[in-house]
């Protein structure tokens, strides 16, 4: 991304590995009128990039939200192709609740 098209790459994800909501990935974006569920993308790109060098493909069994100490959060259980279950969680504190 250059510096006219807002922020770059390397700042749009913050916080831990995912793997519990200690360690949640933060997001760090803003939703829009245009795409007011822009974590969603996010999220599929992360988990995309992480597996892709492996040549792995992941299909998501469930998404659900979880509220703890006033911070929003995303689980997502997949299962990638190679047959393993995962979850990852990601703080969308920043998207929810946001009226435009």
């Amino acid at each position: 991304m250059n510096e006219s098209s807002g922020r770059k790459k390397k700042d749009l994800y913050s916080g831990g590995d995912g793997s519990s909501i200690e360690n949640a990935i933060v997001i760090n974006d803003q939703p829009t009128m245009l795409h007011p569920f822009i974590n969603i993308k996010h999220e599929f790109k992360y988990l995309e990039a992480l597996y892709k060098k492996d040549k792995i493909k992941f299909v998501v069994q469930d998404r659900s939200e979880i509220l703890r100490r006033k911070r929003f959060y995303e689980r997502l259980k997949i299962e990638l192709s190679n047959g393993e279950k995962k979850e990852f969680y990601f703080d969308i504190t920043n998207f929810r609740g946001k009226i435009f």
